[in-house]
């Protein structure tokens, strides 16, 4: 076998994803939009199965292929079959009958790989877990914010190009190795583009390329970081940027202002999972499956020297390390 590449790990792991983001050349290096979108969406794909913490699930259920289903499909079905003797994840098919507020009632689905599809499935042998109250995917928040990322992280890598290239000069064959000579001796070798075979009346004119290019990074990566802040918390992820503890000591209201956000959105996916859960626990008695959103305590700098941690897993308060 060959080198892994990324249209190998896709069509392996995720073939529906791959059918779905496969556009164009298989051209992928460092400054290449499309990798870097793939790059930025494995990140936040990975971080947004990993968020939910399942607790009591059968042996037989894979929690990550769980939420990948979840993710891709905006549902779950969990159902028990019988004949296998298991419990089984599977993806939501047509749909035969609602109730009078839109709810599933008669409905098909299939195992996410294998073919198999189960019929006349509807409450009392089944639950449809949903991936939030919206019951649209949060694929559909990753694809927008990889795109955004890889625009933002492609830009700053051109100032950074630019940096290190800071002239054009446009010259005469006549004149390119006096040129040369003088950017060795006066530069000390500071690198340039010279433009060769140019008309006499355009020689010798010098551009810059490095005028306000390192506002355009600091602005650059401020955006970077603003718009990485928003992919996280989208997906139900509180972080408070680094880049805002630099400039300024939050106090205790900022800092539950910038989490709460976060919390909201993160409630949003918790809370149909919690209800799925619910429901499991009530047509399968044998089971007693619980769900949460992992949430790490970090520290931050208060304004009297006190740090706060963001909630735990139970209350998501802000807290005083004297609490």
């Amino acid at each position: 076998m060959g080198k892994p590449s990324i249209r190998s790990i896709y069509r392996q792991f995720e073939p529906e994803l791959y059918g779905r983001m496969r556009r164009g050349k298989d051209d992928f290096n460092i400054f290449n939009l499309e990798y870097a979108k793939c790059y930025y969406f494995n990140l936040l794909y990975t971080l947004a199965v990993s968020v939910p913490t399942w607790e009591n699930l059968p042996l037989e259920i894979d929690k990550a292929i769980m939420e990948r289903i979840l993710i891709n499909n905006g549902s779950v079905v969990f159902h028990y079959d019988p004949i296998l003797g298991k419990y089984l994840t599977l993806v939501l098919g047509e749909v035969q009958k609602y109730d009078t507020d839109g709810r599933p009632l008669v409905y098909s689905a299939t195992t996410l790989f294998g073919n198999i599809r189960y019929r006349d499935l509807n409450p009392t042998n089944s639950v449809i877990i949903w991936d939030n109250v919206t019951q649209i995917p949060t694929l559909a928040n990753i694809e927008f914010f990889a795109g955004r990322l890889a625009n933002l992280r492609l830009t700053i890598d051109q100032c950074v190009k630019n940096l290190k290239v800071p002239y054009l000069i446009r010259t005469t064959s006549n004149n390119k190795a006096a040129v040369e000579g003088l950017l060795s001796e006066i530069y000390k070798f500071k690198p340039a583009v010279i433009e060769d075979g140019v008309v006499d009346l355009e020689c010798l004119k010098v551009y810059t390329l490095t005028e306000n290019i390192p506002e355009a990074l600091d602005s650059s990566r401020e955006e970077f970081t603003n718009t990485f802040n928003e992919a996280l918390s989208s997906i139900g992820i509180a972080n408070v940027s680094q880049e805002e503890s630099k400039h300024e000591r939050m106090t205790e209201y900022e800092v539950a202002k910038t989490v709460t956000g976060s919390m909201i959105q993160q409630e949003s996916r918790l809370k149909p999972r919690l209800q799925g859960a619910e429901r499991i626990n009530e047509l399968f008695p044998d089971l007693d499956v619980k769900v949460a959103f992992t949430r790490v305590i970090t520290e931050l700098d208060g304004v009297d020297g006190e740090s706060y941690n963001e909630g735990g897993a139970d209350d998501g308060e802000v807290h005083t390390e004297s609490e």
